[in-house]
């Protein structure tokens, strides 16, 4: 039998945008590196191309920058990130969702971040 568990509020982490910078637009996924860092899946909207990306924010409120950029040509671009996750040497790894479900996995090396 599963039991309940109240949860309480602390605080709200970032805000929504629709034009790029620091927020999010339709976040799909986090993650939370050992020393704090919080890296969020942006998904945004064809509208709003440039709210496409991994934002990099702590839970202070401070934002350290978006990792990639709409497109499937260059190296970094991405259409709809779908999951971020940490690997046990703490490289994130983003999943991105295509036309047709996950088509794949961007391993980005987390030490020069």
């Amino acid at each position: 039998m599963l039991k309940a568990k109240k949860i309480n509020y602390v605080t709200t982490v970032g805000f929504n945008t629709d034009f790029g910078g620091r927020g999010f637009e339709h976040p799909a996924s986090l993650a939370i590196r050992d020393d704090g860092v919080i890296f969020v899946a942006s998904r945004g909207k064809r509208t709003s191309k440039q709210t496409i990306g991994i934002q990099r924010v702590s839970k202070n409120h401070e934002f350290f920058g978006k990792i990639g950029s709409y497109g499937l040509g260059e190296l970094g671009q991405m259409v709809w990130p779908t999951c971020v996750t940490l690997d046990s040497n703490n490289n994130l790894l983003c999943s991105l969702r295509s036309r047709y479900g996950i088509t794949n996995t961007v391993v980005i090396d987390i030490y020069c971040l």
